[in-house]
């Protein structure tokens, strides 16, 4: 819980979002919650340490979200 709040804090300052966990779309690795931003995947639970996109998205995970931007499916992502 250390680092999702981490993440959330970072979010909330850093792009002034009011509400993250409704307002981004968070990956994950099991380890960190990453944001994608200007086309880079911000490590957003390490205080915006930037991410190679391409190595680690294989290991991401994804909230898919109905038309009211409810989460309904969590899965994996596959490098493009």
């Amino acid at each position: 819980m250390t680092k999702v709040r981490a993440a959330l804090d970072y979010v909330k300052t850093t792009f002034h979002v009011e509400r993250p966990l409704i307002d981004e779309t968070f990956q994950a690795d099991g380890l960190d919650l990453f944001v994608e931003r200007y086309g880079q995947l911000i490590t957003a639970s390490r205080e915006g340490q930037q991410s190679m996109k391409e190595i680690i998205g294989v290991y991401l995970k994804r909230i898919e979200r109905d038309t009211k931007g409810l989460p309904v499916k969590l899965y994996r992502c596959e490098a493009a």
